[in-house]
């Protein structure tokens, strides 16, 4: 006993910090599940990803059915992030999307770690290291992006943590391990770690570091050439055309390549766009919880500006927020930023140890409050999600009765990923005509967010259809079978 008390008071730090990561896993991994148990989880993107996950389980390598389309494809033909492959043998564990959302949880809140390491590193200061970690998982943007589906880009929130904290520590090979886990995620960080390691070889190159320096230069390369191949060769290759999301910078251009030419030709537009009021109310929501710190260390934040360009000029408004995934790659940067800002202050003294923790507590707090999503937060979703419908047991009978993954279904947004385990599976729309079952609720129906009016029709031309039977109604959920 004694042994054990002293080995607490030795460690008091690191038993903190781990308490508080368990508490994090603990708490929205059950925020997840429940979610998506209680019908609200969606076809974009829960379905999605475990389709893709699914298959590769099985064997068909990140194939999933084209959400815009009828037949399958490679996930490469939307977002190259060939991660997802390496999460198939989770569901040898347990097969669903639920293995998905947890493991989202899990990794994430380890990225608590190399914020406490890298403070601890920084700041001289183990106190100071928890007070991050604990800001880290009390930090808004990662909380509501945590409960929206699971997307393989959040992983690369603690990817990139470790990695700088790996390159800064002169570990070269785990962060290489880690920017190749990094990149893997999505086709875009390349542009982030290609910055990254631009400005760890400038640092070499003052320190004539020949061993950083090489390094360096090998995340550059690599990091331009696995861009390059995305953008240019991959997607376009699998889809059979440019990237969809292309479509969100019309005004910049038709292809990558018009796109970076008028960053030189026609800056103005560039500028227009990235100087406005949304864009600065999305900076506030990013940086205020850490108090602004990182303005004091802008050259950190400056390696997310990749990534910040991105969601500033798309005209796809939610990307310029903080409920979704498209904060993930700026999120470690804020925070390696924030931690080399507060080192910055501490060196102009004006402001010691104590009042630092104080104030990053409390803004924090109060970002929590108002933008959080624990019990207390007044924004939170989380009465929605514990909100039992009435339709979920019916549901999961009929998960039970489609289990054979021949079975081919069409679902509506909110039934998409309790149904995405098969070959074929299409977010209902006019293609429900390929599939052996229709799933619906009718609320999906009247509030799809994609196209209602369509959603409407087709709905309406399933009733009449004499090719289907309504086989099962309870409340707003109904099954359709193919005659």
């Amino acid at each position: 006993m004694k042994k054990l008390i002293n080995f607490f008071r030795k460690n008091k730090f690191e038993v903190v910090l781990c308490l508080l990561i368990l508490l994090y896993i603990g708490y929205f991994s059950y925020i997840s599940l429940i979610r998506h148990a209680s019908l609200h989880s969606n076809y974009y993107d829960l379905a999605i990803m475990d389709q893709t996950v699914y298959n590769t389980y099985k064997g068909r390598i990140l194939e999933l059915t084209n959400p815009e389309g009828i037949n399958n494809f490679k996930r490469m033909a939307i977002h190259n992030d060939i991660i997802l492959a390496l999460l198939a043998p989770f569901y040898k564990i347990f097969s669903g999307p639920q293995t998905l959302l947890v493991i989202q949880v899990i990794i994430i809140a380890i990225g608590a770690l190399p914020i406490y390491l890298l403070s601890k590193l920084i700041l001289k200061s183990k106190y100071l290291g928890v007070i991050f970690a604990f800001i880290y998982l009390m930090y808004p943007p990662l909380q509501r992006a945590i409960l929206f589906d699971f997307h393989p880009v959040m992983l690369a929130v603690s990817f990139l943590l470790f990695m700088f904290y790996f390159f800064l520590t002169k570990r070269y090979w785990a962060s290489l391990i880690l920017f190749v886990l990094s990149i893997f995620s999505k086709e875009q960080i390349p542009l982030t770690t290609g910055l990254f390691s631009l400005l760890m070889a400038i640092f070499a190159y003052k320190e004539n570091d020949r061993k950083k320096l090489f390094f360096s230069g090998v995340i550059f390369f690599a990091s331009l050439f696995w861009f390059g191949m995305s953008i240019w060769l991959i997607t376009p290759y699998f889809r059979g055309g440019q990237h969809f999301a292309l479509s969100r910078y019309k005004s910049l251009g038709d292809d990558p390549t018009e796109i970076i030419k008028n960053v030189i030709t026609k800056p103005e537009t560039y500028i227009n766009l990235i100087f406005n009021n949304d864009n600065l109310k999305y900076l506030f929501l990013l940086l205020s919880p850490l108090v602004f710190f990182s303005i004091f260390s802008p050259i950190y934040l400056l390696i997310a500006s990749p990534e910040f360009m991105i969601n500033f000029l798309s005209n796809h408004s939610q990307m310029r927020g903080i409920d979704n995934h498209y904060t993930a790659v700026i999120i470690p940067f804020v925070f390696i930023s924030a931690i080399f800002g507060a080192k910055e202050v501490m060196k102009r003294k004006i402001l010691d140890v104590k009042k630092i923790s104080i104030l990053i507590i409390i803004f924090t707090l109060i970002m929590s409050y108002y933008k959080g999503q624990l019990p207390y937060s007044k924004d939170s979703s989380l009465k929605l999600f514990l909100t039992r419908r009435p339709e979920i047991d019916s549901v999961k009978i009929w998960e039970n009765k489609l289990k054979n993954e021949n079975i081919s279904v069409s679902a509506s947004e909110k039934l998409g990923s309790h149904f995405s385990q098969r070959k074929k599976i299409y977010r209902f729309s006019e293609s429900y005509k390929y599939a052996d079952y229709v799933l619906i609720l009718e609320n999906d129906i009247y509030n799809d967010w994609l196209n209602k009016k369509q959603s409407i029709k087709d709905y309406e031309k399933l009733k009449l259809d004499k090719d289907y039977n309504m086989v099962y109604k309870d409340e707003q959920f109904e099954v359709y079978k193919k005659i």
